[in-house]
């Protein structure tokens, strides 16, 4: 039996990635979607990342979008 630690290659885990994934993934579109909403208000990129708490380099990447 493989142990959580082992399963996962990250030592102090809690929980697989498999099972980590699609929270991720939401919480993501979801941030994604609070940008665009930003964008429609015409916020700019550099305003936008610190108010979601990413990067501005992300931010650019999904207003190009």
């Amino acid at each position: 039996m493989l142990s959580v630690n082992d399963s996962l290659g990250h030592p102090g885990s809690r929980a697989p990635d498999a099972y980590r994934r699609p929270v991720r993934r939401r919480r993501r579109e979801t941030v994604r979607m609070q940008a665009a909403e930003l964008f429609e208000q015409e916020i700019k990129p550099t305003e936008v990342a610190p108010r979601l708490r990413v990067s501005v380099k992300s931010v650019h990447q999904w207003h190009q979008l």
